[in-house]
């Protein structure tokens, strides 16, 4: 089927193009309004240097450059911890992301939770909140790190009221949005078909403009042949030629 073809099926069958439509708006629709929406929530926490590395009465924000590996460490045994069923709970569905935050150059910790429910969303980012500084004293304690040398967390940013993110709605109503769209494609293709196909018992097809005309070119040309053949009428049998005599 050329692109023109199906053009004009698509224009001879607009109603049912029309049809396929609305059902398919429709069905986005219900999709759109049926699927939750997700809930997000996201931390901002920064990891202070030990007192042994900062002078007296010295300002430990100048001294931030060397916890970057630190950090880095900390994002990883937090993933880890955060894996477990103390943090998840019965929210297996809710996404978790831990990330060292790019943005910057300090030693800066972002959390991001997304939930079904805005108190879903609260509560795993409650557990992580109060999960980091434990995750930190564990990593340091294994190193056998002293004490006035530990890193300490500082949260700096933490959301107190969820956005809601509709990723997942656009995604399901996207999905059935295509699938309504190939359908009416398919089934105006289909119907098409059937109409424009000969009825039982037809001797043959219904031809397009260049079909009936190339059968009336063979009819005109079978007719003049028939009149010529007329014309000339029946053809007699041709005497014997001399040479054909002596050889009988």
């Amino acid at each position: 089927m050329t692109l023109q073809s199906f053009l004009e099926s698509l224009r001879r069958r607009w109603y049912l193009v029309v049809g396929g439509l609305l059902i398919t708006a429709v069905l986005c629709g219900i999709t759109f309004a049926v699927t939750p929406p997700g809930y997000q929530r996201t931390a901002s926490v920064l990891l202070i240097p030990g007192t042994s590395s900062i002078p007296v009465g010295g300002n430990p924000y100048l001294y931030l450059g060397g916890l970057g590996p630190a950090s880095d460490v900390l994002v990883r045994g937090l993933e880890a911890d955060a894996a477990t069923d103390t943090v998840l709970g019965d929210l297996p569905d809710a996404e978790i992301a831990i990330n060292r935050d790019s943005t910057t150059s300090g030693p800066l910790v972002t959390i991001t939770v997304v939930a079904r429910s805005d108190r879903d969303a609260a509560a795993i980012h409650e557990r992580l909140l109060q999960l980091l500084p434990v995750t930190l004293s564990t990593l340091q304690t294994r190193a056998n790190v002293p004490q006035d040398s530990r890193i300490s967390s500082l949260p700096l940013t933490v959301d107190s009221e969820s956005v809601i993110i509709q990723k997942n709605r656009l995604e399901a109503a996207g999905a059935v949005a295509a699938a309504g769209v190939a359908f009416t494609v398919l089934l105006v293709g289909l119907v098409d078909g059937l109409l424009l196909s000969p009825p039982p018992g037809s001797p043959l097809p219904a031809l397009g403009r260049l079909g009936r005309r190339r059968q009336r070119n063979r009819e005109n040309h079978d007719r003049q042949s028939a009149a010529a053949v007329t014309q000339r009428g029946p053809t007699t049998a041709t005497e014997p030629t001399p040479s054909a005599r002596r050889e009988e």
